[in-house]
This record gives C-alpha cells, structure tokens and sequence, in this order.
C-alpha cells in the first residue's frame, strides 16, 4: 500500500484544471484512510519519541502511514527522521 500526502494531489488539480480527467483516473483506484483513534494515539506516541517533534499534519500522515503499513510518497524531508517509517521521497 502506498500512502499519498494530499499536497500532491492538490498540487497535480492545480496543473489539472482545464482538463480534469487524468486526475480523476488517477484518484479511481486509490483508498481513502479514515482517521481513527488508534491513528491519533499513534501520531501523539509518535511525537513523544521523537528528539525533534513534525509539524502536526505531518506527525498526523506519518502516523497513519505507519497504522497502515503503507509505503508514504511525500516530498517532505522531516519524515526521514521518522523510524520504521517506510518512506519514499520525489
């Protein structure tokens, strides 16, 4: 499973809006990930062990990659000081 941070997605609307269809093609097979409280317990987990704390959304996407066991595609730096997090940077 891969995990999209949604910059990407508004980002790719934003070049995308005159003709919408590639995106919406490209959205049809995603999933879309529900917060949970087991997601908000591991984002709060997640920002106590770190020596230098994400910003909030990004402690909130890297939680939630890692409930899910999903491969995280962002362009954000911090997330490599994220552990165990499977992360893959464009």
């Amino acid at each position: 499973m891969l995990l999209l941070d949604t910059r990407f997605l508004i980002e790719l609307e934003d070049e995308l809006v005159n003709d919408p269809k590639p995106l919406l093609q490209f959205r049809a097979p995603l999933r879309v990930v529900r917060l949970s409280r087991a997601i908000a317990w591991r984002t709060a987990a997640l920002q106590g062990s770190l020596a230098r704390r994400l910003g909030e959304n990004d402690a909130w996407i890297a939680a939630t990659a890692l409930s899910c066991e999903a491969t995280l595609v962002a362009r954000e730096k911090a997330f490599e000081r994220v552990p165990r997090l499977d992360y893959l940077t464009f």
